[in-house]
């Protein structure tokens, strides 16, 4: 759903934003590369970003209930009825409603950096598809090698960085992950075994709201956690249930 004009306009943006620091001195977490990417993508295929989407992704997937917000092209699915879109909690009377009676607008914006609403069956069908190297149930999405890269260091050797400090402590709590993390493609990489958890050279990543997931090729398992509060990474808090349900995972392997 990004325009011409959109798309322009956010290169305009960024063409005259000033580098944080010189390119390749320091690993920083940030969506803009996403959103170029996705620019990138409508360019070279020559479809607007969001069918591009839908046709070589989500529906080879078999991802029915995931679109990019209400007023796109998500339909029910047919066999149960059901609205493409999960339900969420409405005001003071804790009423569950669709998402799409909730937001009715289409969204105006969608990008490669954001925009997808899903389900958590949706999801790990494209979990799963990682951990299979980039095939589900016979369709393949992604060459093997992509994925592969996926998992791999994308920094050049700076990694992620250990300790990131909050800058809004209702949003999110300070992000201690501490040394032995590197960044690949959209995945957070672990450099070494987490004992009684993941092994080395697994990806995952999460979400504002504490949505978490995990793809541990060696071990053949995805996990995810989807929450829905904040603060974002408590460690007292979300991180402890995450790491609760992994060793969980683990131990039953």
């Amino acid at each position: 759903m990004i325009t011409g004009g959109e798309s322009q306009q956010v290169l305009d943006t960024l063409a005259t934003s000033r580098l944080k620091t010189t390119p390749g001195a320091m690993s920083v977490y940030c969506n803009d590369c996403f959103t170029m990417a996705g620019i990138v993508v409508s360019r070279v295929s020559g479809r607007p970003f969001t069918d591009y989407v839908h046709e070589e992704i989500l529906a080879p997937l078999g991802m029915r209930h995931t679109d990019f917000g209400p007023g796109s092209s998500a339909a029910a699915d047919p066999s149960t009825g059901c609205a493409p879109y999960a339900a969420v909690h409405v005001g003071a009377s804790g009423a569950w409603r669709s998402l799409a009676e909730v937001s009715t607008e289409p969204p105006q914006w969608c990008s490669g950096g954001h925009g997808l609403c899903s389900t958590p069956r949706d999801y790990t069908r494209f979990l799963r598809m990682m951990l299979r190297g980039g095939e589900l149930d016979g369709v393949r999405v992604l060459p093997e090698a992509t994925v592969e890269a996926a998992f791999q260091d994308q920094t050049g050797g700076l990694g992620f960085p250990a300790h990131i400090p909050t800058a809004a402590p209702r949003t999110a709590d300070t992000f201690d992950m501490g040394p032995g993390w590197t960044w690949g493609w959209g995945l957070l990489v672990n450099e070494t075994d987490l004992p009684g958890r993941r092994r080395a050279g697994s990806g995952g990543w999460a979400g504002l709201y504490n949505t978490y997931f995990v793809i541990d090729r060696r071990a053949g398992v995805c996990l995810s956690l989807y929450g829905s509060w904040l603060p974002f990474a408590s460690r007292a808090g979300a991180l402890r249930v995450y790491e609760d349900v992994e060793r969980a995972l683990y131990a039953a392997l």
